[in-house]
């Protein structure tokens, strides 16, 4: 079953330092990179159980384009930046 979502195309975000497609209901990205050459994505994961109050994860990709000298800290930094989100899960961590 398709999943329909809004979306924009490819386009240099305001400020143009980040270049990529952008959801329209959240404001995320799925795939996008900064002026500076860094690349960031993520991977489709469809979960059985939607969990409602749940993050979109296109964030994730933005955030780490943003962050700039402290990508290192973004990556390495806090579990929580990855907490209530939407299709993700910690390493190790099992489905049902």
């Amino acid at each position: 079953m398709p999943i329909s979502r809004p979306t924009e195309p490819l386009i240099w975000w305001e400020g143009g330092e980040i270049l990529g497609g952008r959801d329209g209901q959240a404001g995320g990205t799925w795939l996008a990179s900064s002026r500076d050459g860094r690349l960031a994505f993520i991977t489709n994961f469809r979960e059985l159980q939607s969990i409602p109050p749940a993050k979109s994860r296109g964030n994730l990709p933005v955030d780490f384009l943003q962050a700039r000298n402290n990508a290192k800290l973004l990556i390495t930094g806090s579990l929580s930046l990855f907490s209530n989100r939407s299709g993700v899960q910690k390493a190790g961590s099992q489905t049902k």
